[in-house]
């Protein structure tokens, strides 16, 4: 959109807004919302060697385009460690942008008109900035954008109208210890700016703030902002308590020099942003302050700051809480210039020196806070109460954990009741479980927000791991065919380590899930499985005994391989007894000699292990029905 356009849109927008107030309706945001303002947003980019912003949107984008609460302190910015919300006492503040970097700009444009009887107007705002200076050229650089518009007459106001593109040598910027070889950051603490706008009575004015990414969608840069909620081009704070003794004047920081006079300019009385004076001058004194910012950044303004001794002190120190489980809340107010803050008793508190601490007492708690003028002629104080409430966080389990679903003991979980109960699973929230008892139906770790009306916040329950399992169902495995007294392996499949084999007779091990059989008749088997949950499972396999007879001995056998072939031994069928089994080398040297089929040869003659040949073996066997066998054959050793 053509500037010219943007002019006429904006225009037509506003031709209906007059405001009767000095003020703008929550030009200052302290309403704690946008109302009054108007979102736009679009993209970065390079037209003709210009840096260029393409508007595509006019809906507020979250995490673009935010209210920062004052009340509980929201932090410090990652980069320049500085506050979030402005220290100017205000109770909210914005922030533009964020450090994704993706060549986006968002900004936010307030339209008001100057009242016809007010030749005096002008607004103090304040912002802190973070860019990324990737060292492209200035047209593709970070930047933030600061209009001021007289729609009027379609004509830029010139002196508050200034932008910051991201380089390493702007005024006030300070290279951010989040800093690292190939990545440069640079920011600029709160810092303070002068709209000024005398004679201007009757124009109808846009004020606008606008962040922008670099142009390559990797580079980022984002702004805070507050606005001062006085725009007669006075001081706020001049006020003293008749007894005061001192008294100190601070200006709005971030200007580049300040210059204290009296009222027809005569005298020079500091040169600080902050004007100490003891005693303070007679109330009715006029002071002006003379405000200079960097070369290019905003106006140079003159304040006019009225002195009074109307002070009146009224302690807020907020309303009676309670906190829950070691939860904490926040006392008090936004602070004010030249009061001082004390606490008592200070224990269970973040800092008993400022206006709003955080309280996290370990019991009931009667906290008094005591607001005091810094020359101290004036006080007064408050009562505040906050109560300490134990809520219970423990689930309780009823039923069988873990749990087979073949079983009626299903596990219910229950918590204590609450004004609201929500809830999850693995930390994802369960639609429609909002009661203080619970049944699962699948594996996971649950727990429970509790919200009780008194307390502050959310407290979570304990969190249980409920394990379910969905029971097998019942197997028949093929018949086995075993040779009489053959030792023969069964399988089962591996469900469970926990196995009871019925009958346990002809087996090696009636709990193993792979059992040998051995024996002279057939059997039908039950194999019970219970696995850790409490699932039982019956399979069933027949074992068939078949009489058959055969002496069978390997071919080749290796002693090292580490395999099942590592002894050479005779496999039978139907035999009762080995009367011998003997081992021979090619010159007829015996090697080995037993009286049984097992555990065979390991190719070793005196612990050494023989050569690799070809050995003779030599059998004589009794089968079930009393006959003698005797065979013989070779087997290669291998090494």
């Amino acid at each position: 959109m053509h500037f010219r356009q943007y002019f006429l849109f904006i225009l037509l927008y506003t031709l209906c807004l007059t405001l009767k107030a000095q003020c703008p309706p929550n030009l200052d945001f302290e309403e704690g919302t946008f109302n009054h303002w108007n979102f736009r947003n679009g993209i970065t980019k390079v037209v003709n060697y210009q840096n260029v912003i393409q508007y595509t949107g006019t809906q507020q984008i979250p995490g673009r385009q935010d209210i920062i609460a004052a009340n509980p302190f929201p932090g410090y910015d990652y980069y320049g460690n500085f506050p979030k919300i402005c220290p100017n006492g205000s109770n909210y503040s914005i922030k533009l942008g964020d450090d994704i970097g993706k060549h986006e700009a968002e900004g936010v444009y307030y339209t008001f008109t100057i009242p016809d009887n007010t030749p005096r107007f002008s607004l103090i705002y304040h912002y802190a900035l973070v860019f990324q200076d990737p060292g492209h050229a200035s047209y593709e650089q970070p930047r933030l954008q600061i209009q001021v518009i007289n729609l009027t007459d379609f004509d830029t106001v010139a002196c508050p109208s200034f932008s910051f593109v991201a380089t390493s040598n702007l005024p006030g910027f300070i290279l951010s210890p989040r800093s690292t070889a190939d990545k440069k950051y640079y920011y600029k603490d709160w810092s303070a700016s002068t709209i000024k706008l005398d004679n201007m009575q009757g124009k109808t004015i846009l004020i606008s703030f606008t962040t922008a990414d670099c142009v390559f969608q990797e580079h980022f840069g984002y702004a805070y902002f507050d606005i001062e909620t006085e725009c007669n081009g006075n001081l706020p704070g001049s006020s003293y308590c008749p007894g005061d003794t001192s008294l100190d004047i601070k200006a709005p920081v971030g200007y580049q020099s300040y210059k204290w006079f009296n009222n027809n300019y005569s005298q020079l009385l500091s040169s600080s942003q902050i004007y100490h004076v003891a005693p303070p001058p007679a109330t009715g004194t006029n002071l002006k302050l003379e405000l200079t910012p960097f070369n290019g950044y905003g106006c140079k303004d003159t304040l006019l700051v009225p002195i009074r001794n109307d002070l009146s002190l009224a302690a807020i120190a907020g309303t009676d809480k309670a906190i829950c489980n070691g939860d904490s809340v926040q006392l008090g107010t936004t602070p004010q210039a030249n009061l001082n803050y004390q606490w008592s008793p200070a224990t269970g508190l973040s800092n008993p020196g400022i206006a709003n601490p955080r309280a996290f007492p370990a019991t009931d708690m009667d906290y008094t806070l005591t607001v005091s003028s810094k020359g101290g002629g004036c006080s007064n104080s408050k009562v505040v109460k906050v109560y300490r409430r134990n809520i219970s966080t423990q689930i309780n389990l009823t039923g069988d954990n873990p749990y087979c679903t073949s079983n009626s003991n299903a596990p219910q979980l229950h918590v204590d009741p609450a004004d609201q109960v929500q809830w999850y699973r693995n930390d994802t929230l369960i639609n429609g479980s909002t009661s203080p008892d619970f049944s699962p139906l699948e594996n996971g770790f649950y727990k429970a927000a509790l919200t009780y009306n008194v307390c502050n916040g959310t407290v979570f329950s304990d969190s249980l791991l409920v394990k379910i399992e969905m029971a097998e169902q019942a197997q028949r495995y093929p018949d086995v065919e075993v040779p009489i007294n053959f030792p023969m392996p069964l399988n089962t499949r591996e469900i469970s380590n926990q196995v009871t084999w019925s009958p346990a007779s002809q087996l090696s091990d009636a709990h193993s899930p792979k059992p040998l059989f051995k024996g002279d008749h057939s059997q039908l088997y039950t194999i019970d499985f219970t696995t850790r949950s409490g699932c039982h499972i019956v399979d069933t396999l027949f074992v068939k005994s078949v009489r058959k007879t055969g002496i069978y001995v390997p071919s080749v056998f290796a002693p090292e391989s580490g395999s099942r072939n590592n002894h050479l031994r005779p496999l039978l069928f139907g035999f009762a007894k080995v009367n011998y089994f003997r081992i021979y080398n090619r010159w007829g040297k015996l090697l080995y000699n037993a009286s049984n089929d097992y555990p065979g040869w390991d190719g070793r003659t005196n612990g050494i292990l023989e050569e690799m040949q070809t050995v003779v073996w030599m059998i004589d066997a009794v089968d079930l029905s009393g006959k003698r066998y005797q065979q013989k054959g070779s087997t290669i050793l291998l090494r």
